[in-house]
């Protein structure tokens, strides 16, 4: 610490140098005691700010969802719609088959076409009829009438690679197609695409 001597009116250079060295070393961990709690409520802020906003949007989607409810209960309360008739609805376009040896679910009409999913088959149906029109099983599709309005091509395009395995699996083609010949009558050509 400087001394000072009203007698001598001398100061001690030295000492007052180490003086000024000290407060300088106090204000510069003060100022980053104090940079570093501005860093660290500004990250808290943030934090507050991010869940005020998740929050809020967490609030407008129940509110919009409990709107919905509300609407549905009105209208059920005011029988513009019973409970019955939604179900009746849903159950004669949705069908579930819960048996546990084959489960199986069946959308669409019995009044037109339907589809049926089981474990087994993708079948596609016509009316009450219980043989399906078409199904694909164990990989590949089954039908009995097909109608091909311009071309049917049968096997891969050469180089042509599986997606799954990355390995080429395409080495050509045949390629069935309608053609107008000269006449124009329709043909209908077979080709090998290599």
């Amino acid at each position: 610490m400087a001394t000072y001597s009203k007698e001598t009116a001398l100061y001690d250079t030295g000492a007052i140098a180490g003086d000024i060295q000290g407060v300088r070393t106090d204000f510069a961990i003060a100022d980053e005691e104090i940079r570093q709690q501005l860093v660290d409520d500004k990250d808290e802020l943030l934090g507050e700010i991010s869940l005020k906003v998740d929050s809020e949007t967490l609030a407008t989607s129940v509110n919009a969802v409990a709107d919905q409810i509300r609407l549905s209960a009105d209208n059920i309360f005011l029988g513009e719609k019973s409970v019955e008739d939604s179900m009746g609805e849903l159950t004669s376009t949705i069908a579930i088959d819960t048996d546990p040896a084959n489960p199986s679910v069946r959308i669409g009409s019995t009044d037109g076409f339907n589809i049926k999913i089981n474990n087994e088959m993708l079948g596609f149906y016509y009316g009450t009829d219980p043989n399906p029109v078409a199904y694909i099983k164990n990989d590949q599709l089954y039908i009995s009438r097909s109608v091909v309005l311009n071309q049917m091509d049968v096997g891969r395009l050469f180089g042509e690679i599986d997606p799954s395995t990355q390995e080429q699996v395409g080495f050509g083609q045949w390629s069935w197609k309608v053609h107008k010949n000269a006449d124009g009558k329709n043909n209908l050509n077979l080709k090998w695409v290599g």
